[in-house]
């Protein structure tokens, strides 16, 4: 919603763990909003009617009505912007209403929710995080049919880096489960350190590499 894409491998372990330590998802939003990823579709210049309109165009595929419009604008400016967008796709993903612009956008967003947390479960990079999420649609099959699409464009194997997180899952680091669909050379980095407290140590006998 902010960003544009879906979350690259390195980025999704990075906010998941933010989370899972404490940090609300308003907290979260604000800090994503502040950096420079977010300028590119919410510039700071951006009015309150503008960033509403960017977010209803580019997160729901349609433009905002008036009514919508104007109670948007106005919580923005009651809100810090975390707490805005946290509110806003609260409310677009609890939406329990008859309108057929609600439903479609809640079944809009959901489906690239899921298409964009596959992608940085497959350790996706940022290079191909907004391709990910191309064609989804509210259609439940468009859902396949991107992940599908992800799974082909990692075909020439994946590369993981492994951080100073303790394994817990059985499976790669941050969460992240190597595809099975590769048909090139895996890479894995890490760091080994032998000699020096300078070197941080990122292969232990905590991990799993499956």
């Amino acid at each position: 919603s902010l960003f544009g894409r879906a979350p690259d491998g390195e980025g999704l372990g990075f906010w998941v763990s933010s989370y899972s330590k404490g940090t609300s998802l308003a907290s979260i939003a604000q800090s994503m909003y502040d950096t420079a990823p977010a300028r590119a579709y919410y510039p700071l210049f951006a009015t309150p009617s503008e960033v509403v309109t960017t977010f209803y165009t580019n997160v729901l595929g349609r433009a905002p009505d008036a009514e919508g419009l104007a109670f948007w604008v106005k919580e923005y400016n009651n809100l810090s912007q975390g707490a805005f967008f946290e509110k806003l796709i609260s409310t677009v993903v609890n939406y329990s209403g008859t309108d057929a612009a609600g439903v479609a956008s809640k079944s809009l967003f959901v489906n690239k929710v899921a298409v964009a947390q596959y992608y940085g479960e497959q350790n996706g990079t940022v290079a191909g995080a907004t391709a990910a999420l191309n064609g989804v649609t509210s259609a439940v099959a468009s859902v396949d049919t991107a992940k599908a699409a992800i799974l082909t464009s990692g075909a020439s194997g994946q590369t993981f880096t492994l951080t100073t997180s303790v394994d817990t899952t059985g499976v790669l680091e941050a969460n992240v489960t190597k595809s099975t669909s590769t048909t090139g050379n895996d890479t894995f980095n890490a760091l080994i350190d032998g000699t020096t407290s300078a070197v941080v140590t990122t292969m232990t006998t905590l991990d799993s590499i499956s």
